[in-house]
């Protein structure tokens, strides 16, 4: 695998990781109502 690939497959990791917190906060303010 080269860099470029270990790149992309990172920044698309973080992508994934963002969306998961951003439902989970979502979900909590959910919770709280």
């Amino acid at each position: 695998m080269d860099e470029y690939d270990w790149a992309d497959q990172e920044r698309l990791v973080r992508q994934d990781v963002e969306e998961i917190e951003k439902q989970m906060k979502e979900a909590q303010e959910h919770g709280r109502e």
